[in-house]
């Protein structure tokens, strides 16, 4: 039999000490396997080294293959090995650790070391190279972690009156500008502290893990608008606005100003007209054939009949507005008796009736609209959601943003007039450059007529005609470019819907664009909307 896997192997250290070599002496026939030798290792106390396995495999081989007796290496001893790798913005560093095989262990000390030799100075986490010397073992284990900066606040307004004015549009989700949201103004007296400046931060540096200071990023810088009206900054503080007059305080972007204020019981012939740069308050009613005229808000309590209002902010009345008589006369012209509200920000009113609008943000209207001629850049607003109330009546009614309302229309056949999406302005300009194109057509025409008979002409008035013509037709070329960008233009703002809450009676108008349609027997609940040049009406 051959002899045990012990007694075939003669085992020794290198010279160095470092590895494990077997005498392989010629023989004819060897019985040795890869398991046997490893086996022997671990009976010779060598286990826990590093096995060269290539050599391992091709040792019972070499036994049968050489002629001379030769030392072949089949383990080594091998050290432990640690790694450091830091990121590239030195806000890390991680260890690798690969565990001894027979060598020498590592210490925390040489764990520090380690991360001294890199220059690992910040952030080092004790406790992560305890667990990792421990285990003997890591795997781009985190070992030091750097501080990140913290930017700095830019800088912001804060109010000091939580009642204030805010004139500044707000913009809903979808872009729109909301102006419901109007209370009555709130007067200050002077030297009232009213808007404060908080500063810029400028932040917080970080570290990183090798001691490196890493800039934060200041905040932005804001000024108060310039100038401001009725105001003044605190002698002690620069930061902070008071109130220099008595009025309304009224918020604007990056800054407050005080709007002088009229407080009236009524406006009527004891009054008589008012012009008034601030806000005008009326604690009455403004009678008919009265006028306000106001750089800033009114507000009136009661009613408005057949009265002018026109602000330079927001208008609202608490109860109505009621005029008389028709909206247009036979010539065209508005009704003597009507009530007129122009603002250049938003109108509000519990109801409207006989009355001209104009509005450059929002029309709020809780109960009623009747035979009204409305035009906003914003959108109308008649009725609340879910409520029974918010009827319009007649009339004719332009909203560039859109119409939402209860009810519109009526059994009676009352002639309604919806338009959405285009505003008054641009469908003007629309309609003169068509009416142009056609008087141009009309010219180019007559002059191209008139050289069909150029051979009974004067030269002198033929080459006059067709300088004449060259020019119409330059000019004709230069109008259509014009009318097709309005066009154009036309088509990307038709993002504009006329919704109704309850119904929309037979006979009502509806314009969306350049499309018009007529409501032919009543409908319930839903919405208008252009959808591929049509205008569809969709149930909710």
């Amino acid at each position: 039999m051959p002899p045990a896997p012990t007694e075939k192997l003669r085992m020794q250290l290198s010279p160095n000490g470092r590895r494990v070599q077997v005498v392989v002496e010629p023989r004819a026939e060897v019985t040795l396997t890869p398991n046997d030798i490893l086996e022997q290792l671990k009976i010779m106390g060598y286990g826990d080294w590093a096995v060269l396995k290539e050599a391992v495999t091709k040792l019972p081989k070499l036994f049968t293959s050489i002629r001379e007796p030769t030392l072949a290496d089949i383990a080594e001893k091998r050290d432990a090995e640690m790694t450091l790798t830091i990121s590239s913005n030195e806000l890390t560093a991680q260890l690798t650790l690969t565990p001894a095989r027979g060598g020498e262990t590592v210490s925390e000390a040489d764990v520090f070391a380690l991360l001294t030799h890199n220059n690992v100075t910040q952030g080092i986490i004790p406790s992560a190279v305890a667990q990792a010397v421990s285990a003997q073992l890591a795997d781009q284990v985190l070992v030091a972690q750097g501080t990140l900066p913290i930017d700095g606040e830019d800088a912001r307004f804060e109010s000091q009156l939580p009642e204030i004015t805010d004139r500044r549009p707000k913009e809903n989700s979808n872009g729109s500008v909301d102006y419901r949201e109007i209370s009555m103004f709130f007067t200050v007296k002077p030297d009232t502290p009213l808007l404060r400046k908080i500063p810029l931060t400028i932040g917080t540096a970080g570290t990183s893990v090798t001691g490196k200071i890493i800039p934060a990023t200041p905040g932005r810088d804001l000024s108060f608008s310039a100038p401001l009206s009725g105001v003044k900054y605190d002698a002690e503080d620069k930061d902070l606005l008071l109130s220099a007059i008595g009025g309304q305080a009224v918020m604007i972007e990056h800054g407050v100003r005080v709007e002088p204020v009229i407080e009236l019981k009524d406006v009527d012939l004891s009054s008589g007209n008012i012009d008034f740069d601030g806000t005008v308050n009326v604690g009455g009613d403004v009678a008919s054939g009265l006028r306000i005229r106001t750089s800033g808000d009114i507000f009136v309590a009661g009613t408005v009949e057949g009265a002018t209002l026109e602000a330079g902010g927001n208008i609202k009345v608490n109860k109505g507005v009621i005029g008389r008589g028709e909206l247009r006369q036979q010539d065209n012209t508005p009704g003597a008796s009507l009530a007129r509200l122009k603002a250049e920000g938003s109108i509000q009113a519990r109801f409207v009736e006989n009355a001209m609008i104009e509005a450059h943000g929002d029309v709020m209207i809780d109960e009623l609209l009747a035979h009204c001629e409305v035009v906003t850049e914003g959108t109308l607003m008649v009725g609340k959601d879910k409520a029974k109330k918010g009827h319009i009546l007649g009339g004719s009614i332009t909203a560039v943003r859109g119409i939402k309302a209860q009810v519109v229309g009526s059994g009676a056949g009352v002639r309604t007039k919806l338009e959405a999406g285009i505003s008054r302005s641009l469908r003007k300009d629309l309609d003169q450059a068509r009416e142009t194109i056609i008087v141009k057509c009309a010219e180019r025409d007559k002059v191209a007529a008139l050289l069909k008979r150029s051979t009974q002409l004067p030269a002198e008035l033929v080459a006059r005609a067709r300088a004449t013509l060259l020019k119409s037709e330059a000019e004709l070329k230069n109008l259509i470019v014009q009318r097709d960008a309005i066009q154009q233009q036309i088509g990307q703002d038709i993002n504009a819907r006329i919704t109704i809450g309850l119904r929309v009676h037979d006979g009502t108008t509806v314009l969306l664009g350049e499309k018009t349609l007529t409501v032919d027997r009543e409908r319930g609940p839903g919405t208008f909307t252009l959808s591929e040049g049509e205008i569809v009406y969709t149930p909710h």
